[in-house]
């Protein structure tokens, strides 16, 4: 809501609607990716309103005192794509949404429930919000467009193993697992 305030921003937040050019088989803003058509065509009245946003979330651990995994932390980041290529990766528009001390482990959903709520309440209902550049107000809403992690933080936030007998997460318990017998790896 308060990047809406400014004019210069609110401006900047429907450039992938007004400004955007688009060249046929060029991935030059992350609005011509299939994702965000894909999000379009499912959900025209999302698609409609220009000033409706498009996130990436990306969450891994980091490890905070060189090689003592119980310093890590879990930094949840947020981007909004909506913005001109330039703009969305600068650290001024890099949102962090949420900070988990420690390692996590099964418990990381108790720490991300209130974030997922509040990014269901944006996509289900929105929120009203000023647009300092159309001068007007509006119903804001936003969906998430990608996650953004490693495959060790894929199996944390899905819960799921992602090493050993069932490491794969997408096959679960049907993982064809097979041990290396020269490094006792699976």
């Amino acid at each position: 809501k308060r990047l809406f305030q400014s004019k210069t921003i609110a401006k900047d937040l429907t450039c992938d609607a007004t400004e955007r050019m688009v060249d046929v088989g060029v991935l030059s803003h992350p609005a011509d990716s299939p994702a965000w058509a894909a999000i379009e065509d499912k959900y025209p009245d999302f698609a409609s309103e220009p000033r409706n946003l498009q996130l990436g979330i990306s969450a891994d651990g980091v490890d905070v005192n060189r090689g003592n995994r119980s310093h890590s932390v879990w930094p949840v980041l947020t981007v909004i794509y909506n913005l001109p290529p330039w703009l969305c990766m600068k650290r001024k528009f890099i949102m962090l949404s949420l900070m988990i001390s420690g390692t996590p482990g099964n418990n990381i959903d108790v720490f991300l429930a209130p974030f997922i709520d509040d990014l269901q309440l944006l996509f289900d209902f929105g929120v009203e919000t000023y647009d300092a550049y159309a001068q007007e107000h509006f119903k804001l809403c936003a969906v998430v467009l990608w996650t953004i992690k490693d495959y060790p933080a894929l199996g944390t936030l899905s819960g799921c193993s992602y090493n050993g007998f069932q490491g794969c997460v997408v096959c679960g318990e049907e993982t064809h697992c097979i041990r290396l017998p020269e490094s006792n790896k699976q």
